[in-house]
């Protein structure tokens, strides 16, 4: 029997889009969630994969719904620039009602990074978040000054 042979990017992703929205495929295990791409490098570009992730319907449909948190988690895991740089456009396209679970996706991703990054760091991914100069306030602050 010859071995199975992936489909290249290019093609690969308009099946993957097919799959994910069909609703009917979302309790089949033999259908695996989408991991946007090989280890090591993306078998879609990370442009095709973010238009199909950020668009407005794809947060009505729960298996899209799945992956894009799958898909943010590794995103910030892999701890590159161009990865947060997906991160933060994949944050910017969800919907409010959905915020808390992508930052849980989010937290999680961070957590599982390699130890080691050296200077990679995380880029602007927190720059919008960020209030520079911010007293604290907490009684703890409070008292050790």
């Amino acid at each position: 029997m010859p071995p199975r042979q992936a489909l290249a990017g290019k093609d690969s992703l308009p099946v993957v889009e097919r799959l994910l929205e069909r609703t009917l495929d979302g309790g089949d295990p033999y259908i695996p969630l989408c991991s946007g791409g090989r280890r090591g490098e993306g078998a879609f570009g990370h442009e095709e994969l973010l238009r199909f992730f950020t668009t407005a319907k794809g947060w009505e449909n729960d298996l899209i719904r799945a992956n894009t948190h799958r898909l943010l988690r590794r995103y910030a895991a892999e701890g590159t620039q161009p990865a947060y740089d997906a991160c933060v456009r994949l944050l910017a396209a969800t919907p409010a009602n959905h915020q808390d679970t992508m930052l849980a996706a989010l937290d999680q991703g961070l957590a599982e990074r390699a130890v080691g990054l050296g200077s990679i760091g995380q880029g602007d991914l927190f720059r919008e978040a960020a209030v520079k100069d911010k007293p604290l306030t907490t009684p703890c602050a409070r008292s050790s000054r």
